[in-house]
């Protein structure tokens, strides 16, 4: 009998991660899901903009209730985790370790990873000596990896790999890894045929990030960049870049924004469409967005943007090599939007380039044209899970 599906989120559900899970297609396939919400047993007091309640959520406020409620199901579901392994996890693998249930991972949202020049790799290795924060983070990643080979955590029976990058990641932390596809990448396949244009006339996609509220920034205690001073200097690009290319800038808000006002100076905000946004625009650019994926499936011209601020508030998480990695990856330019003596150049697409990033990131050729929701429910019903 196929195992009912769960997927271990430590985010609250959004209708953008609903879609995203293909939760309304594995509910129309006769596949049964639930969705474990564990935010609260990693940080207090978060909210989440656009949270959704559902029959198939189900919210734990600690691991002890997680742990009750399971133990009696634990050989009649599949979990699902949809987080990267860290440190902070490590209770609650040993859980589902103890109770011998079977556990998956989806890999799915790897970006290229900036690795600096061998001064800063040094510098990061010596950082470890003077900052207690990092060098105990640093232990407590090794001291999981020990465990995980002794045995203490399981590994994984399976991990869903979207692209090559995590296909290697992970060849060996699982007892199977299956290719999949990037969640942009699955929705480009779910919508292949002709849809209606959100903006007439020459338009460009600015991919936002949020950069100045983002949640997940807030959670890591970081000292957010300014926003006044983020979307004045970002205006101040918009107005420069239309005038030079003639296309308007639209923006592709990120699905955790809470724009309570037009802060674009009037310009036109869509949230949850960006794929349509970019399938019919002239050109794209970011900061360093995931969405950057659509720029290779669609085949657009594609670049990246940065700050002064950006580049020495966000250092911590290696944000302020993001701009220049992209740019690399996809063959195109960085530019800096406090610059007004350099206009962007809208460039050339490096052919190569992109197809090498599509089945880098976004998918695999031999799942390149099926839906997630059938690879996975294919994988289970063929009792890959036991």
């Amino acid at each position: 009998m196929m195992k009912k599906l769960i997927f271990l989120g430590h985010i609250p559900l959004t209708d953008n991660y609903k879609r995203y899970l293909s939760m309304d297609l594995m509910a129309a396939r006769g596949v049964k899901f639930e969705y474990w919400d564990i935010t609260a047993l990693y940080a207090e007091d978060f909210t989440m903009p656009g949270e959704i309640s559902a029959p198939c959520v189900r919210k734990f406020a600690s691991l002890e209730e997680l742990e009750s409620y399971l133990v009696p199901r634990a050989g009649e579901i599949f979990v699902v985790t949809v987080v990267a392994f860290e440190p902070r996890l490590l209770s609650l693998m040993r859980m589902l370790t103890r109770h011998n249930v079977k556990v998956g991972h989806l890999a799915v949202g790897l970006s290229p990873q900036p690795s600096g020049g061998a001064v800063s790799r040094l510098w990061e290795k010596l950082h470890y000596l003077v900052s207690w924060a990092e060098l105990s983070s640093f232990l407590a990643y090794k001291a999981c990896a020990v465990l995980k080979r002794l045995g203490y955590i399981k590994k994984y029976d399976v991990v869903f790999a979207a692209g090559a990058a995590a296909c290697y990641i992970h060849a060996g932390s699982a007892a199977a890894v299956v290719e999949i596809n990037h969640y942009d990448y699955d929705s480009f396949l779910a919508h292949s045929g002709e849809e209606e244009r959100l903006v007439y006339g020459k338009y460009c996609v600015f991919l936002d990030e949020n950069l100045a509220g983002h949640p997940d920034l807030k959670m890591l205690g970081l000292d957010l960049i300014d926003p006044a001073k983020y979307y004045n200097a970002l205006n101040d690009f918009f107005n420069r870049l239309e005038t030079a290319s003639g296309a308007r800038v639209v923006i592709a808000a990120h699905p955790k924004s809470e724009y309570s006002e037009n802060i674009f100076n009037g310009r036109k905000i869509f949230r949850h469409l960006t794929r349509r946004l970019v399938r019919y625009c002239d050109f794209a650019f970011s900061v360093g967005s995931n969405s950057s994926g659509f720029a290779a499936i669609y085949n657009k011209p594609l670049f990246f943007i940065y700050t002064s601020e950006i580049l020495k508030k966000y250092k911590a998480i290696k944000y302020n090599l993001y701009p220049f990695s992209c740019a690399d990856t996809f063959g195109t330019q960085a530019y800096d939007i406090e610059r007004p003596d350099v206009p962007p150049v809208i460039p050339r697409i490096d052919t190569s380039r992109y197809l090498a990033y599509k089945y880098r990131y976004l998918t695999s050729r031999g799942c390149e044209a099926r839906l997630n929701v059938d690879l996975i429910q294919e994988f289970l019903s063929q009792g890959g899970v036991k």
